[in-house]
């Protein structure tokens, strides 16, 4: 399965969830159960790796995520010298993935998150594609959400506006989930849309090099 598969199976069984714990009166946020619900649906693997083979943090700060793509990227020896990633967005990414010299970075949001929600997402991962003059080796970032009322026009013109001039593309996944419930006691059908940002520059440029300094293409 793909990281958009994984994500939309976890969308899935963290709704299903989050409605049974607030029919037994328990507070719990939606956003945390889509956090681990994620996790999980990762730790059984995605694009042909296997889960046990990749390292799964939850609620990683984003500086420290910048510096394991800059580690894997110039070496840590280049890192004490100086060459390090300026953020514009900090906080934390809901979960990181790492496999070998690769990496992912996935934002989930509750429903239908606002536009200025989106665009600070895609901005934060823009922070993490372009480290080392865009050479690294973060494979992609995800941004994934259930939606009611959210369109897909909206979110494709609010994310193409975002990256737009730089060396990245974006793919948008939307899956229909019916729930089974009445419309009295639930939701009985909802959207999931998953986003995703990847440079379009060949995964063969990603090599250990002199860090050039962060910057958007010209």
């Amino acid at each position: 399965m793909t990281i958009e598969q994984r994500l939309v199976e976890a969308i899935v069984s963290a709704t299903n969830k989050s409605w049974r714990y607030r029919k037994d009166l328990l507070e719990i946020r939606p956003e945390y159960l889509l956090t681990v619900a994620a996790a999980d649906s990762l730790s059984n693997g995605f694009d042909g790796i296997c889960g046990i083979d990749v390292q799964i943090t939850l609620e990683a700060r984003t500086r420290d995520v910048c510096f394991e793509i800059m580690k894997s990227a110039v070496g840590i020896k280049a890192i004490i010298k100086g060459n390090r990633l300026k953020l514009h967005r900090k906080g934390r990414i809901d979960v990181f993935l790492s496999h070998e010299k690769c990496c992912w970075a996935v934002e989930l949001k509750g429903f239908d998150p606002q536009a200025n929600q989106i665009v600070k997402e895609i901005e934060r991962f823009i922070q993490l594609l372009e480290a080392n003059n865009w050479i690294n080796g973060c494979e992609g970032c995800y941004l994934a959400f259930p939606a009611i009322k959210t369109k897909r026009k909206l979110i494709e013109k609010h994310v193409e506006a975002t990256i737009s001039g730089l060396p990245i593309s974006a793919t948008y996944t939307e899956e229909i989930h019916h729930t089974g419930e009445d419309p009295e006691d639930g939701i009985p059908v909802f959207k999931i849309f998953v986003v995703k940002i990847s440079r379009t520059l060949p995964s063969s440029s990603f090599k250990v090099s002199p860090l050039r300094g962060p910057g958007r293409a010209a």
